[in-house]
C-alpha cells in the first residue's frame, strides 16, 4: 500500500465515521421541555386524587354513556361506574394485583385486575388499567411513546400501542389548575372503532378538598 493510498483511506473512514455521527444526531429525537418534565413529575407525585365525570362510549351506531367516580390513594382505587356499558351500577375496589366488582343483586366478584373487566364483560378491549395514566394526561410509562404538546407544554395529543399490538389514539385539553397542577377536563380517545370519551368534571386533592 502506497502512502498515498493510505492516506485516501483514513480520509474516507473519517469522512463515513462523521456521516455515521450526523445520522446519529439527526435521529435522535429533540429534547423535552423542561416545563414538562416537571410537569410529569409534580403529577406523579400526586398520591391520592379523585375525580368525576362522564364517559362515553361510541361503538358504530351504539353509543352509551355512564357516570364515573374514581378515587385513588397510591396503588388502590375505588370507582364507581352508572350506567349500562354492559355492567349497569357497579363498584369496583382493588390494586394492581385483585379487583372486587360489586353489581347490585349479585354475588362479588373477584377478578384478576382492571383489564378483567373487557374479557368478562363487554365485547371490545376496555383498556382499563391504562387509564390511571391517561386520565392524569400522561403516557402510560411502559409503552412506547409518539406525542405532541400544546403552547403549556401540556399533553395535547398520544400514541401509545399496546404489548399485542393494539393501537391507541387520544387527545387531550380544557386543562384545570388543581393546587398549581394542570389536569385535563377532557380525553377523547380512538382504538380499534372504537371512541371513548371522558368528560371530567372536577377533580380533588386532600389539598383541595379542604379548602373552605
Amino acid at each position: 500500500m502506497t502512502f498515498t493510498h493510505f492516506l485516501r483511506q483514513q480520509s474516507t473512514i473519517a469522512v463515513m465515521a462523521c456521516m455515521t455521527a450526523l445520522a446519529g444526531c439527526a435521529s435522535a429525537p429533540p429534547p423535552l421541555p423542561v416545563e414538562w418534565q416537571n410537569h410529569v413529575t409534580a403529577v406523579s407525585a400526586l398520591q391520592a386524587w379523585s375525580l368525576s365525570g362522564r364517559l362515553n362510549i361510541r361503538e358504530g351506531q351504539q353509543s352509551d354513556t355512564v357516570n364515573l367516580n374514581w378515587s385513588q390513594t397510591n396503588e388502590s382505587f375505588a370507582i364507581r361506574l352508572s350506567g349500562t356499558l354492559g355492567l349497569g351500577a357497579v363498584h369496583l375496589e382493588g390494586d394492581n394485583d385483585s379487583v372486587v366488582l360489586e353489581k347490585a343483586g349479585e354475588e362479588p366478584r373477584l377478578l384478576p385486575g382492571l383489564d378483567a373487566l373487557s374479557s368478562e364483560y363487554l365485547d371490545y378491549d376496555f383498556p382499563a388499567a391504562y387509564l390511571r395514566w391517561w386520565v392524569r394526561g400522561l403516557p402510560v410509562p411502559y409503552l412506547p411513546v409518539s406525542s405532541t404538546l400544546n403552547e403549556q407544554s401540556l399533553l395535547q395529543t398520544l400514541v401509545q400501542t399496546s404489548p399485542s399490538g393494539q393501537r391507541f389514539e387520544l387527545s387531550f385539553d380544557r386543562y384545570e389548575q388543581v393546587q398549581q397542577i394542570a389536569l385535563p377536563g377532557r380525553i377523547n380517545l380512538q382504538s380499534q372503532g372504537v371512541t371513548l370519551r371522558f368528560l371530567i368534571d372536577g377533580w380533588q386533592t386532600p389539598a383541595s378538598s379542604r379548602q373552605p
